[in-house]
């Protein structure tokens, strides 16, 4: 459990954080949720009108959904540095990440009996504000590769599209 104080500093830090994001469009156009004013209506209509506009040209269209199971607690805590760094953060701003994520040590409470405390050495913090953008952030790069279709991504639910003339053409695409 965070304490409040947490909260409120993780809320100013993710405002300033999302306000640099989108003022500099470094997520992609196909990555929904936990953005201000994208988010489910707008990942079923972009999901909606591909498959809208290839049935409309008579082509054959198929949809791929994945679910990524334990998403938020698999996040390799250095891969996501090295990521925030590549976003262009100042050199401050990456240590106060850094020092946000490492050294982080749990405990778990089953029946009234405490476990050990252990580092933790992946995932976001369980009920932090900052976790899902760290999410969207550590993910970002799907949408951006080259497939012969389309995908969009809505927190840890991807959905991969791709149309065709025929069946046997868009079975191709998708193995691809």
């Amino acid at each position: 459990m965070l304490c409040n104080f947490s909260k409120i500093l993780e809320k100013i830090i993710k405002n300033h954080l999302i306000n640099y994001l989108e003022a500099n469009k470094l997520l992609s156009k196909n990555q929904f949720g936990f953005r201000p004013g994208i988010g489910t209506e707008e990942a079923l209509y972009s999901a909606t009108s591909f498959i809208y506009n290839a049935l409309d040209k008579g082509k054959k269209t198929l949809a791929i959904f994945l679910d990524l199971a334990k998403a938020f607690d698999m996040i390799n805590h250095t891969e996501l540095i090295r990521i925030l760094s590549s976003f262009g953060m100042k050199t401050s701003s990456i240590k106060w990440f850094t020092s946000y994520l490492f050294k982080r040590n749990q405990i778990v409470m089953i029946n009234g009996i405490l476990s050990e405390e252990r580092e933790i050495i992946c995932g976001v913090p369980q009920g932090s504000v900052l976790g899902p953008i760290f999410f969207i952030l550590y993910i970002n790069s799907i949408c951006n590769l080259k497939i012969d279709g389309t995908i969009i991504t809505y927190a840890d639910d991807t959905c991969l599209l791709f149309s065709g003339p025929t069946w046997n053409s868009v079975y191709q695409k998708s193995k691809n």
